[in-house]
């Protein structure tokens, strides 16, 4: 009897949380606004303490050891901020903390846009959604900061990862209930989404969306409008199956930058179609790791060691395949050799059968097999790795591998 109570209480629950899409054309699901709501609510935070962390920098100065320390605790306080800096009046950065980014330090980016828009106006400023050079998407929250004498002396510069909050708000509304949620800027520009290999894409400009003219032409109104409802057909999580998705939306600005809310619910399935990632052409991050791993090219060089034709290989496999923070090539002998980018990459480095945490790179290389495993990066980050075989003229060269940051 406990248990159909219980039962009972589900069913109900479920239909109240669709009973939104159910309103009328302009009414906007209260869930939605919800999410809304609580998105705003994590921008508000960091504006509030932007705003302090600039107001006791009036004070004590943009320099000195002081000003490090401010710079590095605001970073603390913020698990989706990758790094906090200071940029002087000619857009150099002059403190970047934490200790990782102290590198960057003397960087002029005063022709970026956010840094120009920030001189101009003197008002904090939210960027546009770019793909930084760590291969993921990325916006930055700037904030003047002003002497006593209201005389601007730079900014703090705060770079985010919208992804990181955005699905910690979001996967807790929407758990249990196949519903979907996905945001993009105005001009295409996919912050989030549960399928990571949408982040970063282009709805208006990527050969994936392009087939799909519902899509397509419901993402002009979405990008219009601030509020409304609609359906179109594209594919279902994970891209099995085409299906119709019926779509509500709603926009949050902050300091005049907007991002698109959408909600969506599938309909059904179109069992008639035929379209799929392979049959458009389009290949996952996993089937073009299988692709190169196979290409005679490819192959010719690494059996060569030519690292700098390996290199614009892997450069290549890198710029088509948004989102992946690096890929990269470990050897039979259990050497990284080396990857793209640079930077997020191991450079000759000697996984020991001694160390317990490096066992599974090992593991991997005798198997010999393609695999997939998640392990801590030594940049302090956690990523997704996945792993394909090497073989040429019957010569094993250990793995390709690539990894998408967690």
């Amino acid at each position: 009897m406990f248990k159909k109570i219980l039962m009972a209480i589900g069913f109900i629950a479920v239909i109240l949380l669709f009973i939104p899409f159910k309103k009328v054309q302009d009414e906007t699901p209260s869930s939605l606004l919800k999410i809304k709501n609580r998105v705003e609510s994590v921008l508000v935070e960091m504006d509030k303490d932007l705003a302090e962390t600039t107001q006791k920098l009036s004070l004590i100065g943009i320099e000195g050891e002081g000003t490090r320390n401010t710079l590095r605790d605001l970073c603390a306080r913020h698990p989706y901020a990758v790094d906090c800096c200071l940029v002087d009046l000619d857009g150099i950065i002059t403190i970047m903390e934490p200790d990782p980014y102290n590198k960057f330090e003397g960087a002029d980016i005063s022709d970026q846009e956010h840094i120009i828009q920030l001189r101009k106006e003197k008002n904090p400023v939210l960027s546009k959604a770019f793909r930084a050079v760590e291969g993921y998407t990325a916006v930055v929250f700037e904030y003047p900061v002003f002497s006593q004498k209201k005389e601007l002396l730079g900014s703090v510069n705060m770079l985010i990862r919208p992804e990181f909050f955005l699905r910690e708000i979001i996967l807790p509304e929407i758990k249990g209930i196949p519903i979907d949620v996905w945001i993009m800027q105005p001009d295409g520009y996919i912050l989030y989404d549960l399928d990571v290999e949408e982040i970063g894409r282009n709805l208006f400009e990527d050969e994936l969306y392009k087939p799909f003219t519902e899509l397509l032409e419901i993402g002009k109104k979405i990008s219009k409008e601030e509020k409304g409802s609609g359906q179109y057909s594209f594919f279902n999580e994970g891209f099995t199956k085409k299906v119709v998705k019926k779509t509500h939306w709603t926009t949050l600005e902050f300091y005049g930058t907007q991002w698109k809310i959408v909600m969506t619910q599938v309909e059904n399935p179109d069992e008639s179609s035929k379209k799929t990632l392979s049959g458009l052409g389009i290949k996952s991050y996993k089937e073009n790791l299988k692709t190169i791993s196979e290409d005679a090219d490819l192959l010719k060089l690494i059996s060569e060691n030519d690292k700098d034709k390996i290199i614009e290989k892997f450069k290549e496999f890198y710029d088509a395949n948004k989102g992946i923070y690096s890929v990269q090539w470990l050897d039979q002998n259990y050497t990284n050799r080396f990857g793209f980018p640079p930077e997020h990459s191991l450079d000759n480095y000697h996984f020991s059968e001694q160390k317990e945490a490096e066992r599974i790179y090992i593991d991997a290389i005798n198997a010999r097999l393609a695999t997939s495993f998640k392990d801590d990066l030594f940049e302090g980050k956690r990523g997704h790795f996945k792993l394909f075989p090497l073989h040429y003229n019957e010569q094993y060269f250990g793995m390709i591998y690539y990894i998408i940051l967690e």
